[in-house]
């Protein structure tokens, strides 16, 4: 048995390393192929049926499977109640954003015409500070030129304006 364990040891390292077999394990390995019991399953091996799986039986066996698998239903009030929890998830969401940015900023102006004199003398403070926006080079050239004829002013023009 003791050359029997070395021939086991010496055939792992040898298939292990990619290595080829020593001559003498070489012939023990030879010896063992053409024996009887390895002539008994190679004979069995050979005489077995060749199954070729189709489709068809592979869509019986999908079907006897399903025919097995318990079906899953879910309850009808779970399919109902989903999207109206999804919706008040929603707008729950939105109205803690809402409440954390707050309200818009309101004028406390009594009246209309107050608002509007208000929002007359902001826009004439920003134009104060801002001005025309234009370089004073650039501001005599936007004027138009002068109109060397002298204009006919009317009293109708005058009342149009």
């Amino acid at each position: 048995m003791k050359n029997q364990r070395d021939f086991d040891k010496q055939s792992l390292a040898a298939a292990w390393d990619d290595s080829p077999l020593a001559p003498d394990a070489e012939r023990m390995l030879d010896a063992r192929l053409r024996g009887d019991d390895q002539r008994l399953v190679s004979h069995a091996v050979a005489n077995l049926e060749q199954d070729e799986l189709s489709m068809a039986w592979r869509s019986t066996l999908n079907e006897r499977l399903l025919e097995l698998q318990p079906a899953k239903r879910k309850a009808w009030w779970t399919l109902a109640w989903r999207p109206v929890l999804a919706t008040g998830l929603a707008a729950s969401v939105l109205t803690i954003a809402f409440l954390r940015t707050g309200p818009a900023p309101s004028s406390h102006a009594e009246s209309l015409e107050g608002e509007l004199i208000r929002i007359h003398l902001d826009s004439a403070a920003a134009l104060d500070l801002a001005g025309t926006g234009l370089v004073p080079h650039e501001v005599a050239s936007a004027r138009p030129a002068p109109v060397e004829e002298e204009l006919d002013w009317s009293s109708v023009d005058l009342d149009l304006l």
